[in-house]
């Protein structure tokens, strides 16, 4: 049962990324599902099927904890995100690559976090050539809170 707001929507790549970093720590995956279970840190239901598809190891385990840590549809497809959507592909179009497959997490998770006021958890880059197709830049230019990784991993302990 949630304890707490959410306070971050993590997207994939920091996902694997601290999956790439801890392994198989017992320690730090318990952490990361504390924060899951106690209602601090959600994902939308893109990156959980990116997971699902594109990284299987991972996806078991946090595969239990789907209602706890996917944002409800209600909160994903309201009028709100879905006008907050709408104004990303208009302004930041290149935040999808539309030669990729599979479905364009990146303009819910900054829709879904300005609509719940909560920071993006995110380890695409920052600065250098293409930084203004990632979610940072997109982040700093819609107004939403933007913090990588490994900071947020720091916060948490490590």
């Amino acid at each position: 049962m949630a304890t707490n707001e959410p306070s971050h929507l993590i997207d994939t790549s920091a996902i694997v990324n601290f999956a790439a970093l801890y392994g198989d720590s017992d320690n730090a995956w318990s952490t990361l599902i504390t924060e899951i279970t106690e209602g601090r840190l959600k994902t939308v239901r893109h990156c959980w099927d990116e997971l699902k598809r594109k990284f299987p190891d991972i996806f078991k385990r946090v595969k239990p904890l789907r209602k706890e840590f996917v944002v409800a549809d209600s909160v994903l497809y309201a009028d709100e995100a879905v006008a907050e959507v709408q104004q990303i592909q208009e302004h930041h179009g290149k935040l999808i690559n539309e030669l990729g497959a599979g479905n364009p997490a990146d303009p819910f998770l900054i829709a879904t976090a300005k609509v719940m006021n909560i920071v993006v958890v995110t380890d695409e880059k920052t600065s250098g050539h293409g930084h203004k197709h990632c979610i940072p830049y997109v982040c700093k230019n819609r107004n939403v809170g933007c913090k990588s990784g490994p900071d947020y991993f720091k916060e948490l302990g490590f």
